[in-house]
């Protein structure tokens, strides 16, 4: 097992290409003892490589070193004892724990089996959104740039209040949303939500403005420059100094936030994008309280989709 000194190291382990190849880090800190049976679980896996079908490199990273815990933010991670996976340098899954060996044998082995998918077009799409450029460099479409945000939002259920409200910082509306999952997420004061692909933080502003200083919010979203976005709003906002809104960087299939920790989840035209859906739903399940709920609106396929269609980049977001 590779115990890294500096983020340099980490980062090496996780982006040899020179074979096809993964990387498993694992985020501990000495103070907390239920990082014990995860280390147990991450010898035997390191004892065991040879069950994988490409070299799997198992990092142990220290969260009490400054610049691993300030890697570890970047990433998304909240707590010691979370699992993060890496495929040929793509984050393929984060644990908030998996302390069986086999269980975590398995979790690696599907992600080194998961297909390509459309992930990176997609994240590439909307940092150039993030960019005021057209995404894939198309002539606008649903997504693209020139458009009325205000208006886009006012004809998918956003009230001209709800969009001043949500106007913060650099633009938290860039006009990329379905529907408003708010209308009918009926939030109470003092409940944590958690928003499925977040982007500049626009829904995650509002539901902050519904609980009225109470409770806590959570956006997560795959695309690094959005996440920039979303927190360099926070600044210009009066939830600045709060600590009650927060953004994570992180897939929704595999969601940066424990068990049973959030009351409402919330989604805007996201759940589309992804290849494994029904994972999406698992993860949803997982972070929900008990009699949690969730809100979202998003597009749907009515009828088979041309082959042609389902390939094309420019229309895949």
């Amino acid at each position: 097992m590779l115990e890294p000194s500096d983020r340099e190291e980490v980062e090496v382990a996780i982006t040899a290409r020179d074979v096809k190849s993964a990387a498993c880090l694992w985020f501990y800190a000495g103070w907390d003892k239920e990082c014990e049976s995860l280390e147990h679980a991450l010898h035997t896996l390191a004892r065991n490589t040879a069950a994988f079908s490409v070299p799997v490199t198992i990092c142990k990273v220290d969260l009490e070193d400054a610049e691993l815990e300030e890697f570890a933010m970047d990433l998304g991670v909240s707590e010691p004892g979370m699992v993060v996976i890496y495929v040929d340098g793509e984050k393929q899954a984060t644990l908030t724990s998996c302390k069986d060996p086999d269980d975590l044998i398995d979790v690696v082995e599907d992600c080194l089996h998961q297909p390509a998918g459309n992930k990176d077009s997609i994240r590439a799409a909307y940092e150039q959104t993030v960019d005021g450029q057209s995404i894939l460099g198309g002539g606008g479409g649903c997504c693209g740039v020139g458009r009325d945000y205000d208006a886009i939002s006012r004809q998918v259920g956003y009230t001209d209040e709800e969009i001043r409200l949500g106007a913060v910082g650099g633009g938290s509306n860039l006009g990329l949303g379905c529907g408003n999952p708010l209308r009918f997420a009926g939030l109470q004061p003092g409940e944590a939500v958690l928003d499925l692909g977040s982007g500049a933080g626009f829904d995650c502003f509002l539901a902050a403005e519904e609980l009225k200083g109470t409770g806590h919010v959570i956006g997560v979203d795959m695309t690094p420059k959005m996440i920039s976005r979303a927190r360099e709003n926070i600044k210009h906002s009066k939830f600045a100094k709060s600590g009650r809104l927060e953004f994570r960087l992180g897939e929704i299939e595999y969601l940066p936030v424990a068990d049973s920790s959030v009351d409402v989840v919330i989604s805007n035209c996201v759940i589309n994008l992804s290849d494994d859906k029904l994972q999406v739903f698992r993860e949803m399940h997982r972070a929900l309280k008990p009699g949690g709920r969730v809100a979202f609106t998003d597009v749907v396929a009515t009828s088979e989709i041309p082959q042609r269609l389902r390939t094309a980049k420019a229309l895949a977001c």
